[in-house]
């Protein structure tokens, strides 16, 4: 079985993190709550450490174990299979809705005249061969690029900071914090760190550097750029505009132009965009293959590769015909789903641990008296 290093796992954890979340939260966060939109942000951030908590306890609990063997450990093969299913559908559709919203942003955004199906099965070739080198190659290849990708948010950021109003984010919680924590719990939902879960029995834990540590710090780093991004994006253009531009920060970056000689910056946002979300398609996609290996007790993922990703790709085709109605289902739809999977069934399997092993620690007790 192929390894990673912990630090390795928390940089795959950092892009995951920030994600499709760098682009989106602002907009939606802004739609609900307006100017308070990167308080908003501090309670997702909130929410997903507290569901990271919960992975760490799991972690802990069963060593060496991924979600789906969990959960077959936990409730049995019949429903523990159910379940394992369950959550390898969720990783697949998250990597259709992944692969359709990167192809549509190219499509409306970029390259307005490729077709978006050939949009689609290019990213899709290469994140095929990624997945075929393993865990070991995209795992060093996100290590590599990491500092450019630091580097690059670093001069975006100060970049910006000539433009901010600090009077766009008054008056603060105007409306009560009721919409506001509302609206942070649903936002916590589009981070997605369980299918990271997956991936955690493949890290070589190296004493203090274990794969729960790594997976808390690079959650925690990647919660931080969200808030930074969500902040600027509310100084800078206001509500408003955060609100009704369906990439705002995208239009963010535009607006930086200092002299003749730093412009076209987007583009640099454009790469670290690319790079985290082609990270987080590769992760994605890799628990539901590492899910339906363990499943089917199959030797290896990698005939798999191929077709699952064929599927997806013609998937992320006919779920949503547009970008107008992809939005519309992660603001309506997404939030209940995702959080059976993403909190609900973890504590479950939580509290069935806890309770099975307080019954056995009874039953031990009787037997020895």
């Amino acid at each position: 079985m192929r390894h990673i290093h912990p630090r390795q796992y928390m940089i795959l954890t950092v892009l995951y993190t920030i994600g499709t979340s760098l682009l989106i939260i602002p907009s939606l966060l802004a739609t609900a709550v307006e100017h308070d939109a990167w308080l908003g942000a501090v309670f997702t951030a909130v929410f997903n450490m507290l569901y990271v908590f919960v992975y760490v306890l799991l972690l802990q609990r069963f060593p060496g174990l991924s979600l789906v063997q969990i959960a077959e450990k936990l409730l049995g093969k019949w429903l523990g299979s159910v379940v394992a299913w369950l959550y390898i559908s969720f990783f697949l559709l998250l990597a259709v809705l992944l692969l359709q919203f990167l192809g549509q942003f190219i499509h409306t955004s970029i390259l307005p005249s490729t077709p978006v199906w050939f949009i689609y099965f290019t990213f899709m070739i290469v994140i095929v061969i990624g997945l075929a080198y393993g865990v070991e190659a995209y795992g060093r290849s996100a290590e590599l690029f990491f500092p450019i990708v630091l580097l690059f948010l670093g001069l975006i950021m100060i970049a910006l900071v000539f433009e901010i109003d600090v009077s766009r984010m008054r008056p603060i919680g105007e409306r009560g914090m009721s919409p506001i924590l509302l609206s942070g719990l649903k936002m916590s939902t589009f981070q997605e760190q369980i299918c990271l879960m997956m991936l955690a029995p493949l890290v070589a834990n190296k004493g203090k550097q274990t794969a729960a540590r790594a997976l808390v710090v690079g959650t925690a780093i990647g919660l931080l750029v969200l808030i930074a991004i969500t902040l600027l994006t509310i100084l800078i253009l206001g509500s408003y505009n955060t609100a009704h531009f369906v990439y705002p920060v995208y239009v963010l970056v535009k607006k930086i132009s200092i002299g003749d000689f730093f412009q076209r910056i987007e583009i640099l946002m454009i790469a670290i965009w690319f790079l985290t979300v082609f990270v987080k398609i590769v992760v994605t996609m890799h628990a539901g293959l590492i899910g339906m290996t363990q499943t089917l007790n199959l030797k290896s993922c990698k005939p798999l590769i191929l077709p699952v990703g064929l599927l997806i790709a013609i998937y992320a085709m006919i779920v949503f015909p547009n970008t107008a109605t992809f939005f519309e289902f992660g603001r309506e739809s997404w939030f209940s789903y995702a959080l059976s999977f993403i909190f609900v069934l973890p504590v479950s399997f939580l509290i069935v641990d806890i309770v099975k092993r307080f019954v056995g620690s009874l039953f031990k007790h009787e037997v020895s008296e």
